[in-house]
């Protein structure tokens, strides 16, 4: 079962796009500054949206603490973890950038896991 507790939140971003079907899913700053939904496989994540934001509208993203994820593919309790293409946690791989570590895990796509938010940095 997935849980959250208290989390570091950015403050002051606003959603770059229409975010309002993206509640759980990991989010980058673009150069804009505003938070839109990480499409880069492997890429940078700046963290978790918490809430169901509309364009130009206040993003809360937890950076760090615990939060839940949605899971793009399977992951075991103990995997870090990095982005899918669709702003989803999978088990991260060489030359993909870790976000975190999975405290819980998923059997399947769509499910939601625990993440110990704390980026690693590109893994070898």
């Amino acid at each position: 079962m997935a849980f959250e507790n208290p989390h570091e939140i950015l403050e002051g971003l606003l959603a770059g796009e229409d975010l309002s079907l993206a509640q759980d899913s990991l989010v980058v700053i673009d150069n804009t500054g505003k938070a839109v939904l990480n499409t880069v496989a492997g890429g940078i994540v700046d963290g978790v949206l918490l809430g169901k934001p509309t364009t130009g509208q206040v993003a809360s993203v937890a950076c760090g603490g615990r939060a839940i994820v949605k899971c793009g593919a399977a992951v075991d309790p103990g995997d870090p973890v990095a982005s899918d293409d669709q702003g989803r946690a999978i088990k991260a791989l060489s030359a993909t950038f870790a976000f975190g570590r999975a405290l819980t895990g998923t059997t399947t796509a769509g499910e939601r896991l625990t993440v110990n938010l704390k980026a690693f940095g590109f893994l070898p």
